[in-house]
C-alpha cells in the first residue's frame, strides 16, 4: 500500500451537507505546520520519520498509526525527513459521525497497529485515491462508512498519545491563555507570569508547539469567538470579549482562518 512518492491525490464526497475529503499525500507537497480547523480528521500515518503535537500530547510517529483528532483541537506534526512522509488523511463534518460512534470523536486517541480489517479498508482508499478508478466516489464513500464500522469496534480502544509534561513552558502558558481567553494579554504577560524571559517563552513555545505564540492566541481567540456566536452573542460584540481591539481586525481574522463571515454563523 505504498505507492509512488511526491504524490498529492484528493477527493471530495459531496451530498448535502456531508462533505467528506479523502487525501492521499505523500513526499514534498505535504506542508508541516498547525492545525486548528472545524472538522474531525482521521489521519493513517503510512511512513516517514515524524511527530504528532498537540496542546497536550508529544508522539513519535510509527508506521501504520491512526489517529483520530476531533474538531478544534489543536495538533501539528513535525516532519523530520519529508521526501519520505506518507499519509491518507479524511476530514468530515459532525453530520457524517454516526451516534453510537460520537464518543469516539471527543478526544485525541491514537491507534498503533491496527486491525486488518481497518488496515484493508486504508489499503482499497489508498488504492482508489491514486490510481484511475472507475465510480471512485462512490466507492470512497462506501469505504468510509466501513471505515467507522470498524473503527466502532476497534476504535473505542485507542489509547491517548504520549503525554506532555505539565511542567513544560507551553503547557503553563497554555493554561494561562485559557484563563485569559477574554483579556488582551502579550508574550510579556505570559512570561512575567511564567517568572522567565519573553524570548525564552517565544523560543520554548514555537520548538514545543510547532507554532508561533501569537498564532496559537489568535487562533485559540477565534475558535472562542465562534462558538460565542454559534450561542447566540452578536459577531460586533464578541471581539472585544476574546480579546480584539477593534472589529474590523477581527473580521479579518475570522474569514482568513474559517473561510466565511462572522454573521454566516447560525
Amino acid at each position: 500500500m505504498y505507492y509512488n512518492i511526491f504524490m498529492d491525490k484528493s477527493f471530495e464526497f459531496i451530498e448535502k451537507h456531508n462533505r467528506i475529503k479523502f487525501r492521499y499525500a505523500s513526499g514534498k507537497s505535504i506542508r508541516s505546520g498547525n492545525e486548528i480547523h472545524e472538522y474531525h480528521e482521521i489521519l493513517y500515518y503510512i511512513d516517514g520519520d515524524a511527530t504528532f503535537l498537540s496542546e497536550n500530547y508529544c508522539e513519535e510517529l510509527t508506521r501504520d498509526t491512526l489517529l483520530i483528532i476531533p474538531k478544534e483541537c489543536y495538533h501539528s506534526f513535525e516532519i523530520k525527513n519529508q521526501n519520505v512522509y506518507t499519509r491518507l488523511v479524511l476530514n468530515f463534518p459532525d453530520i457524517c459521525v454516526p451516534s453510537e460512534m460520537a464518543d469516539v470523536f471527543k478526544r485525541i486517541s491514537v491507534i498503533h497497529n491496527v486491525s486488518p480489517e481497518i488496515a484493508y479498508v486504508i489499503e482499497r482508499m489508498c488504492h482508489v485515491l491514486t490510481k484511475e478508478t472507475a465510480g471512485a466516489e462512490h466507492l470512497l464513500y462506501a469505504l468510509y462508512n466501513l471505515l467507522i464500522s470498524e473503527l466502532h469496534c476497534f476504535g473505542i480502544e485507542g489509547s491517548e498519545p504520549g503525554c506532555r509534561a505539565k511542567d513544560s513552558v507551553s503547557g503553563r502558558c497554555i493554561e494561562y491563555i485559557k484563563g485569559n481567553l477574554s483579556k488582551r494579554i502579550t508574550a510579556c504577560d505570559i512570561a512575567s507570569h511564567l517568572n522567565i524571559s519573553t524570548s525564552s517563552l517565544l523560543h520554548s513555545f514555537k520548538s514545543e508547539m510547532g507554532t508561533p505564540l501569537h498564532r496559537y492566541i489568535t487562533e485559540k481567540r477565534l475558535i472562542y469567538a465562534r462558538s460565542l456566536i454559534a450561542e447566540g452573542a452578536r459577531p460586533t460584540e464578541v471581539f472585544y470579549k476574546c480579546g480584539f481591539e477593534d472589529y474590523s481586525g477581527f473580521y479579518k481574522a475570522f474569514l482568513k482562518m474559517f473561510g466565511y463571515p462572522p454573521s454566516k454563523i447560525k
